[in-house]
């Protein structure tokens, strides 16, 4: 599906209208959806596709997070490169664990 919508604002409403556009065009389902935080975003996508997986991008939920660490502790974010690259929770745990105790031997100095 290959489309260009402008709109003055981004909200909930614009993105309904979008989606009720693409199904409109002939699209039935959209298996996953990757947005981006915008609050409404993933219940006007299944409003519209019910049965589409909907998730966060990956980087919209790390600048997220890091909202709420401090200035110093943000240095951990190069720690969480490994986690979010893995490809599998398996692979993942190794880079977990040592990143949390960096992560803790940074904030305890």
């Amino acid at each position: 599906m290959v489309g260009l919508w402008i709109e003055q604002t981004e909200g909930a409403k614009f993105w309904m209208r979008v989606m009720t556009e693409i199904r409109g065009r002939g699209t039935t389902d959209i298996l996953i959806a990757v947005v981006d935080g915008l609050k409404g975003f993933p219940e006007e996508i299944t409003a519209v596709f019910p049965e589409t997986v909907v998730q966060t991008c990956i980087v919209h939920l790390i600048r997220d997070a890091m909202q709420f660490a401090s200035r110093k502790a943000r240095a951990i974010a190069k720690d969480l490169k490994p986690i979010y690259a893995a490809p599998g929770a398996k692979c993942a745990r190794p880079s977990a664990t040592r990143g949390t105790s960096r992560a803790t031997t940074r904030r305890s100095s």
